[in-house]
């Protein structure tokens, strides 16, 4: 897909997560990599955390391209800014991670 080719060549992402009810922005900013090895120790770890649903597994899009060409994406991030907002309320974290 395009994000993934993009990612290949530009391994700097963000990922921002909103909650709109608690009006609270979580963005993390990372080094990703992109692999194939690992899909079965990742389905596992999401497997645990759905108390092993399977219908939610294969649920995920993934598991529905025509190809079924899948990849684990690992972000490591190096920051990470918590934000809360609302009328006349802002406020915000910022917490940075050393690089190895």
């Amino acid at each position: 897909t395009v994000k993934r080719n993009n990612m290949a060549r530009q391994s700097h992402v963000v990922l921002t997560v909103t909650d709109e009810k608690k009006c609270e922005t979580i963005q993390i900013r990372g080094i990703a990599t992109i692999r194939t090895e690992g899909l079965e120790e990742m389905y596992e770890l999401l497997g645990k955390k759905m108390n092993y649903s399977t219908s939610f597994i294969e649920s995920l899009p993934a598991l529905k391209h025509k190809d079924k060409v899948m990849e684990v994406v690992t972000v490591v991030p190096y920051e990470i800014r918590i934000r809360v907002y609302g009328v006349g309320v802002f406020s915000e974290k910022i917490l940075t991670f050393p690089s190895k």
